[in-house]
């Protein structure tokens, strides 16, 4: 089963630009399976905790949902050799500024705050425990203890930053590979 937010798939859009995956191991692996997709990150992940599916690309709130009692998990990275060690910029990770701005002053304090140890410490706080999305700051100078497990990362290991993946050319393809099967 996946999840669909808005338009394209964005669990898969790293994976299509993964090296060692890309677009083959996607058609391959939407090609060996019977695929369900849902507009509803939460039903995704309720289907998931009942049995309906056995795994899910993208549901919303594993963490959350373990913790409530449902026999859910997210896979470990570390069992995923194939996918590396990515940090992507896709989701609640990039902070873009349109080009011109009403308040150019205002969005340039903004930005400094945000990028900031205290606003880095408020975003990392917000997402992980009060929004419950994984995120963990780039910054290395704040701690990381509120981080989500499926963020965090070790001292040691080597992460490519991948910047931002245009969604495109992934949702073109998982279109064409779905016979352009309605959402549920």
């Amino acid at each position: 089963m996946f999840e669909r937010v808005g338009s394209g798939f964005p669990s898969l859009t790293p994976v299509y630009y993964n090296s060692r995956l890309g677009a083959d191991f996607i058609k391959r692996l939407l090609g060996e399976m019977n695929v369900t997709v849902s507009r509803d990150r939460r039903q995704a992940t309720d289907w998931l905790g009942t049995g309906k599916f056995v795994f899910c690309i993208g549901c919303a709130d594993i963490e959350h949902a373990g913790r409530d009692g449902m026999p859910v998990r997210e896979l470990d990275r570390k069992q995923l050799k194939e996918a590396g060690n990515n940090i992507g910029l896709n989701g609640n990770s990039g902070l873009a500024m349109i080009s011109k701005p009403a308040h150019p002053n205002a969005a340039k304090v903004f930005v400094n705050w945000f990028l900031s140890r205290r606003g880095q410490m408020i975003w990392q706080e917000v997402m992980n425990a009060k929004v419950g999305e994984p995120s963990n700051s780039m910054r290395i100078d704040i701690p990381k203890d509120n981080v989500l497990p499926a963020a965090r990362r070790e001292d040691g290991e080597k992460y490519q930053i991948t910047g931002f993946l245009d969604p495109g050319p992934p949702s073109k393809l998982i279109e064409e590979l779905l016979g352009r099967k309605k959402a549920k």
